[in-house]
Formats: C-alpha cells, structure tokens, sequence
C-alpha cells in the first residue's frame, strides 16, 4: 500500500474555490483502479495550542494499493 500526503499551495482567498473543484473531482478519483482513500482537508482554528494554522494550504491524504496505481492516477485524465 502507498500513502500520500500532499499539501497543495493555494492562492490567497481562493481557498473556497479551490475545496469545491476538489470535492467535484472525488467520484472521479475514487473509481480510479487502486484507489483505497482520498480526503482532502484544511486547518480549522480549534484554540489548541499549539496549532500554526495556514489558511492557504490544503493538505490531501491518499492511499493507494500500489505505486504503479499512484502513476497511473496521476496521468488520469480527470487529474
């Protein structure tokens, strides 16, 4: 199994933007051949220390049930 965790650099105010296309593009990626998990998530003020929250990046969690399934999703058209 092969686990990503991406974190994805996001213009200033266009977070919103960005996590709805994510979200439309999720089905897609979990039909994908291999694919076991894909999440997407953001910082969220919780008041705990000692978070560093960063409103301009989004971090995605993947699993994958192999590296050539992770190379494939990654040439998918859709990606």
């Amino acid at each position: 199994m092969v686990h990503v965790i991406a974190s994805i650099h996001v213009k200033e105010g266009h977070m919103a933007q960005f996590v709805e296309i994510f979200k439309s593009n999720v089905p897609k990626v979990l039909k994908e051949t291999g694919c076991i998990g894909y999440v997407l998530t953001v910082d969220l003020p919780t008041g705990l220390p000692p978070q560093d929250l960063n409103s301009k990046v989004a971090t995605v969690i993947e699993k994958w049930r192999s590296l050539e399934d992770l190379q494939a999703h990654l040439s998918a058209p859709h990606m």
